[in-house]
């Protein structure tokens, strides 16, 4: 094992037990500068960036990808009492909010509690997600709307036989990582 890899892998568990996420995996990448709910659970090589606020109930599948600046929450606010200033009229009950495997979350964008993205959707930098993403589509805007499909039928079809599939060693991904396929950047950060 090089030295690389064993030094991605301390700092990833660092970063776990710094911020005392009992749910995540060993292999998840949570940034520096970050807000995170104690009750998030991420699973393998999830990466969340600098920047991000989680707030509670939030599940992220494996090889999904939060980029910087983003927020998970909201939607929780009582505003229907007429009679009741809202800072005073309490909040709803909170919604699980659900982020399928192999997404990915572009940078600034506002996800809203109770929503649910599925497997290999891609959200468009800077978007508001007030509603459920279908699996292997890409929205953007605010709010935001269908652009379009992220494969084509048959591409989708091998997609999902790869994901199925798909099962690499935790030491065959972190040299994925190393050779420039994915997280190498701020190696020793």
């Amino acid at each position: 094992m090089s030295i690389l890899v064993l030094l991605r892998r301390l700092k990833r568990r660092w970063m776990i037990l710094r911020y005392g996420i009992k749910g995540a995996h060993r292999t998840a990448l949570l940034s520096p500068g970050s807000a995170f709910s104690k009750d998030l659970k991420v699973d393998e090589f999830v990466y969340i960036g600098p920047g991000c606020m989680i707030e509670q109930g939030v599940t992220i599948g494996k090889y999904t990808m939060v980029a910087n600046n983003v927020i998970i929450a909201g939607g929780d606010h009582d505003y229907h009492n007429p009679q009741m200033p809202i800072i005073f009229s309490g909040r709803d009950e909170r919604k699980e909010t659900h982020i399928g495997i192999d997404c990915w979350i572009g940078a600034g964008s506002i996800v809203m509690a109770g929503v649910t993205i599925g497997d290999g959707a891609v959200i468009a930098a800077g978007s508001v997600v007030t509603k459920d993403v279908p699996p292997l589509t890409v929205f953007g805007g605010c709010p935001a709307k269908f652009i379009k499909d992220r494969f084509s039928d048959d591409e989708a079809e091998t997609y999902h036989k790869t994901m199925k599939n798909f099962n690499y060693s935790e030491k065959e991904l972190d040299e994925m990582m190393l050779s420039g396929r994915g997280w190498n950047r701020n190696l020793t950060n």
